[in-house]
């Protein structure tokens, strides 16, 4: 059989891809998934992931995750970020191989030394808790700046939670509060917590009680109890609101309800 030319390879990877991905054309899919096989066969390895992608999935053929992370090593070896991600983290959780934090690291690690910012993000996490690598939250900081600055929720919460507990480093409430701020305008409700208590209830470098309470009463509108409860103190204190005693009570009632 004649193989495929670079530019035909590509042509047929995006057509299986489109294929694979429209829940209407489902009953295309196993054949999408031979084009794909045959692809990642020849060595092309982002076929290699949408194949480890479909047997994770069940998309176009049996669900495997076996199988799944056979193909995720392919193309991780062939240096897809996305596949290194992927492997790791299966070996993190034992999914389709036997449980191996140390090889999940090993995977994290190369796809962040190359910029991936959620293997950034797990790798700063298994630094942080010393699974798979020696703890060291200096280490583990620093990747959670890495995949900060590039966007990720998480660790723009880990970090400010790092920073405002002084998990390893010197407590800082200005860099805390940074942090968090970037993670509550994605929307984070822990960091809109942890930001309102520290606006409402921190040093006096950083108090801004009026702002603080506004983002603790977004997060208590989700019913994050951390937020509930200070929510409740700044209505029993006056501090950021006006003291409303009725108001603190019912908080507290709301609180204990929720925390059965």
């Amino acid at each position: 059989m004649k193989q495929h030319t670079p530019h035909d390879s590509a042509i047929l990877l995006r057509r299986s891809r489109k294929v694979i991905s429209d829940p209407l054309s489902r009953p295309k899919h196993r054949e999408a998934f031979g084009i794909l096989m045959s692809l990642a066969r020849a060595g092309n390895y982002e076929a290699e992931y949408d194949v480890a992608l479909c047997y994770e999935l069940g998309d176009g053929v049996r669900r495997s995750l076996k199988k799944a992370a056979e193909w995720y090593t392919k193309a991780a070896q062939h240096g897809c970020l996305d596949a290194m991600h992927n492997i790791g983290v299966f070996y993190e959780h034992g999914t389709g191989v036997s449980r191996d934090a140390a090889m999940a690291a090993k995977w994290y690690r190369r796809a962040a030394t190359a910029g991936f910012a959620d293997s950034q993000h797990n790798l700063g996490y298994l630094y942080l808790t010393g699974n798979g690598a020696k703890r060291s939250t200096s280490i583990a900081r620093q990747w959670f700046l890495r995949a900060a600055i590039q966007g990720i929720v998480e660790s723009q919460f880990n970090l400010a939670l790092i920073y405002d507990e002084g998990i390893g480093t010197a407590r800082n409430e200005e860099e805390a509060i940074k942090w968090y701020r970037e993670a509550a305008g994605r929307g984070d409700i822990p960091s809109m917590a942890n930001l309102g208590h520290l606006l409402c209830f921190g040093s006096l470098s950083v108090l801004s009680p009026r702002e603080g309470a506004e983002y603790l009463k977004r997060a208590t509108a989700s019913n994050d109890l951390v937020a509930m409860h200070n929510l409740a103190k700044c209505f029993a204190t006056g501090i950021g609101v006006r003291k409303n005693a009725r108001k603190a009570n019912e908080l507290e009632e709301r609180l204990a309800q929720l925390a059965r």
